[in-house]
């Protein structure tokens, strides 16, 4: 009996010495500069999205490709360091930054307030817009334009709580539960217009550029570099080499490579 009891002493012990292993582990991640661990060890580890075309996809050779992928190597590049790109997900983004297994996150994260509470945020790199989507032949400049006409959403989703609330009363709204329903609604010609992502409608533009096209933007959130809150050593370099790549009219060449178009006016939301 004692030496069991012993037995279960000794192995308390030493799951809470691993415990506080981890603990100093995640402590020392969050303290230790990450500029300084990028210069001493000559590599940046960037998380990335793969699943998130064209921001982070694999291409068919099986390689980590996109728009994400592009400006980390870029940004890499200029730091004079090899970048080390680890696949991450929407969920383990932010873990993965604050427990130091990445440096920063290149990966679509939208920069808002609520999430700048939880990591620092660089100058906006790149911008997700919402347009709306229309026959050409059909004279649309504004929200006020759409009265009388019907146009298709995605139910309960940012482009359905403008549309809204800023087109006219008479506008005939057709809610869909899935986006895909409204891509299709838009290929089969059921509604007049469409209240989308302009990712989705760089897609439709493949298929039916002759008929449709993009009327105005509806909204625009702009996306930052993610870092540990603390790293503003860090910061300021990711800064100052975003600005210069900007200045340099690299990431407008980027933005047309994987977005067609030029790099809109990129300000931050905080």
């Amino acid at each position: 009996m004692m030496t069991t009891t012993f037995h279960r002493w000794i192995r308390r012990i030493a799951a809470a010495t691993a415990l506080s292993v981890l603990a100093a582990g995640a402590a020392h991640a969050q303290s230790e500069s990450a500029l300084k661990r990028i210069r001493d060890t000559g590599t940046a580890r960037i998380g990335v999205l793969i699943d998130f075309p064209p921001f982070g996809m694999m291409n068919e050779k099986n390689e980590m490709a996109g728009f994400d992928i592009d400006v980390a190597k870029l940004i890499a590049a200029r730091m004079g360091v090899k970048a080390e790109l680890v696949p991450v997900t929407g969920p383990n983004r932010i873990p993965f930054l604050q427990t130091g297994r990445i440096d920063m996150a290149i990966a679509s994260l939208a920069i808002t307030k609520q999430r700048a509470e939880q990591v620092l945020f660089s100058e906006p790199y790149a911008a997700l817009q919402a347009v709306l989507y229309a026959r050409k032949n059909l004279k649309i400049a504004s929200y006020g334009d759409l009265g009388g006409k019907s146009v298709g959403v995605a139910r309960s989703s940012p482009q359905d709580t403008v549309i809204t609330r800023d087109a006219p009363k008479d506008t005939r709204i057709q809610r869909f539960d899935q986006i895909s329903a409204v891509y299709q609604a838009v290929l089969a010609q059921q509604v007049d217009a469409a209240a989308i992502g302009a990712l989705i409608a760089l897609e439709l533009d493949k298929q039916i550029a002759d008929r449709y096209e993009s009327k105005f933007v509806m909204y625009q959130q702009v996306q930052g570099v993610a870092m540990r809150k603390g790293d503003t050593e860090l910061g300021t370099e990711i800064d100052r080499h975003i600005a210069a790549i900007k200045q340099s009219g690299e990431l407008n060449a980027i933005n047309r490579k994987w977005l067609g178009t030029d790099l809109p006016e990129l300000k931050s939301t905080l």
